[in-house]
């Protein structure tokens, strides 16, 4: 059974009328709706990036230990905007660099959200975590990293090139 959790009411209600099998909740990742060990495994899409500073992060990854059973999965992604395409983008973009981010250590910045016809609707938070900070996060909350790598296009790639950054860690 697959249970989806999203902080948007109108994208859970737009999951369920596309996967009327599965379930979906609306959640915020710092107070997970579930009960102890409920998942043999978590999925964590480009989300951890939108969540500003360390002890807020941290807290986000002890939820998901928390619902996670004693050795199920933690699959996570995460922009890279230490990569070379990101750094172009920040700068040809002209997105902001915050510097005002409390207990950060990667990059913040802020992103134009905008619609298809290229209207600025409002901005997105990204944090850019190195894969230390990332990996030093989970060893807090207590995971063990199986494996943690950037990719491109389904590919193990540099640091440089990556565009995500992908760990696979398991519950302790």
């Amino acid at each position: 059974l697959y249970t989806g959790m999203d902080q948007s009411e109108g994208l859970i209600a737009l999951a369920k009328e596309k996967a009327p099998e599965a379930s979906f909740v609306v959640g915020e990742m710092s107070v997970l709706p579930f009960a102890d060990a409920s998942f043999d495994a978590i999925f964590c899409i480009a989300a951890l990036n939108h969540i500003p500073g360390q002890p807020m992060q941290l807290d986000c990854l002890k939820e998901m230990h928390r619902v996670l059973k004693p050795g199920g999965h933690l699959l996570m992604t995460n922009w890279n905007l230490h990569s070379d395409s990101a750094q172009k983008n920040i700068t040809k973009h002209g997105w902001k660099i915050l510097t005002d981010i409390p207990d950060s250590v990667g990059i913040d910045v802020m992103v134009p959200w905008k619609n298809p016809q290229a209207e600025v609707l409002g901005e997105r938070y990204y944090h850019g975590f190195t894969d230390a900070e990332l990996s030093q996060l989970l060893t807090d909350a207590n995971f063990t990293i199986i494996d943690q790598y950037y990719s491109s296009k389904g590919q193990h790639v540099s640091f440089a090139e990556g565009g995500n950054l992908v760990t696979i860690a398991i519950r302790n």
